[in-house]
């Protein structure tokens, strides 16, 4: 059983902490999951009131605070936490090719499909 203890990530530093009593156990998880053993990897950990289940998930969650993936442009100083974040960075504001997606009810233009979708899901313009 895990006790309430901190933990030192391997991200930089971070810390995070079990939410679990003396005995090993979290309430806000459910009783069948508490059954069996469980290793010393496995959480729950919290931060930003989020519960993570493995230390992996946290120290994945930890990269969107200290953001390691910068942008290689001179003047831009854009970091983001993941080499995907970069990507897109990248291909909407440095690429040869900029896209530009345009709604059609509001003439609002986003640099990336997914946004203009979203936008379009919310339905908050004039159509």
């Amino acid at each position: 059983m895990m006790v309430a203890e901190e933990v030192l990530l391997n991200s930089g530093g971070w810390y995070g902490s079990s939410i679990t009593d003396e005995l090993g156990r979290n309430p806000r998880i459910d009783s069948q999951e508490q059954e069996g053993s469980r290793s010393q990897s496995q959480g729950p950990y919290t931060c930003c009131n989020k519960l993570y289940n493995t230390k992996h998930k946290l120290n994945r969650h930890m990269k969107t605070h200290s953001k390691p993936s910068a942008c290689p442009s001179e003047f831009c100083g854009y970091r983001c936490a993941d080499k995907k974040g970069l990507r897109r960075h990248m291909q909407a504001y440095h690429s040869s090719q900029k896209h530009s997606f345009k709604c059609d009810g509001c003439d609002k233009v986003f640099t990336r499909q997914d946004n203009l979708t979203r936008h379009r899901n919310r339905r908050v313009c004039r159509r």
